[in-house]
């Protein structure tokens, strides 16, 4: 039986420690929920009966949001992002059902202030296929105009708008996702294994290639040496893709 060098088992012990590493920093992540904020996670805490905390780092900025339910149709929401912006708004939903060309999807009036002023004031349905539709107060869809935020930068926040569609959800619906997709690390490591059977038996894979067509075929080094770049290489990007897997969050 063919000895394994050190370089192979080398290799064959970093792939292994990708599996187990990135297999419970997958998993580590999956258990743990936050609502998502542009491209980060705000994890959720209840300090309080009624009061829920969603906080974390987006950007370069810590945000924290803190919604309370005085009544059953009035929820509170104080949202802090650094230094630049603390918006206090007031959802008042479900109100009056309106009247829309969109008969078959009950619609709600939906009442939404900001910092004691009027900021949103229209129809909100929660029941389309295609997630929630904002109607303005005549009962015409908005086309989106109530989702409209502005950043001007990756880490500048300073042209930052809180949208009605933000408050609204998470007074109403903080839908909770996690980061890890566990589809994508299986294929990962269906990926590492397959890697790994390379490294082990380079010359397994050299004969299931040509064997067919040359009697009793032998590898030359640059064909040798070619696979161990190609190895290596292949390393690199399944790392990357492990990382990926295991701190990507859904769409």
């Amino acid at each position: 039986m063919h000895k394994k060098s050190l370089g192979q088992k080398i290799h064959l012990a970093v792939l292994a420690a990708m599996i187990l590493v990135f297999g419970a920093v997958t998993a580590w992540n999956h258990m743990h929920e936050g609502f998502r904020f542009h491209d980060g996670l705000l994890r959720v805490s209840e300090p309080e009966d009624g009061v829920f905390v969603y906080s974390g780092e987006v950007k370069g900025a810590f945000v924290t949001a803190t919604v309370t339910h005085p009544t059953n149709f009035r929820s509170v929401v104080d949202i802090i992002i650094g230094d630049w912006l603390h918006d206090v708004c007031e959802v008042e939903y479900p109100l009056d059902e309106m009247t829309t060309d969109w008969y078959m999807y009950k619609v709600y009036g939906i009442r939404i202030t900001k910092n004691g002023t009027p900021f949103f004031e229209g129809g909100l349905s929660q029941e389309f296929p295609s997630g929630w539709e904002w109607f303005d107060q005549n009962g015409e869809r908005t086309g989106g105009s109530a989702v409209s935020v502005y950043i001007s930068g990756q880490s500048d926040w300073k042209n930052y708008e809180t949208s009605p569609s933000l408050i609204a959800r998470l007074a109403l619906n903080p839908k909770l996702v996690s980061r890890g997709d566990l589809g994508l690390y299986a294929i990962c490591v269906v990926g590492a294994l397959v890697l790994m059977t390379a490294v082990a038996y380079p010359d397994a894979w050299f004969l299931l290639r040509h064997g067919r067509f040359v009697k009793d075929p032998e590898p030359t080094e640059y064909y040798t040496r070619s696979m161990v770049a190609i190895t290596v290489f292949l390393t690199a990007v399944l790392f990357a893709a492990f990382c990926y897997a295991s701190a990507c969050l859904p769409n």
